[in-house]
């Protein structure tokens, strides 16, 4: 069970479950995060500690996915409606991430280290896949911004 209680397949926005069917043919994606402004729109100082990205990597990108977790999902997206219709969801490819990559996702994730002191519009990590799972990248880019 994730730390939050939650299913891992409603945590991210929910237009980025389109995303696979925008970009049918992409093969290699990247997705960055960088904080876009100071807390408090501080004149004098725009820095962040950026720090927390590893608890979100261990405990969320690389959860392990069933083919519960997958139907699961399937099952929310069909009852989330977009213009009175099933929203799109990529169910054959999350049975594709439990089917040929034992449940995790196959990105790689790079980010600064923890307790690095960023300015506003540094890119703090980016993801990426290649194959047909790269059209995942901004289903999970999501998480990684729950650092902020």
């Amino acid at each position: 069970m994730l730390p939050s209680q939650l299913p891992l397949a409603v945590l991210t926005d929910s237009y980025k479950t389109t995303h696979p069917f925008i970009y049918p043919k992409a093969q290699r994606m990247v997705a960055y995060g960088e904080m876009r402004q100071a807390f408090d729109k501080d004149p004098n100082d725009n820095r962040i500690v950026f720090y927390g990205i590893r608890y979100i990597v261990e405990n969320y990108i690389a959860k392990k996915w069933t083919l519960e977790d997958v139907l699961k999902a399937d099952h929310f997206f069909s009852t989330h409606n977009a213009g009175f219709t099933q929203f799109p969801f990529p169910r054959d490819l999350f049975v594709k991430i439990v089917k040929d990559h034992d449940g995790y996702f196959p990105v790689k994730v790079e980010a600064l280290p923890e307790g690095t002191a960023v300015h506003a519009h540094v890119p703090a990590f980016q993801i990426t896949a290649e194959g047909e799972m790269s059209r995942l990248v901004t289903y999970l880019e999501t998480l990684l911004t729950m650092v902020w």
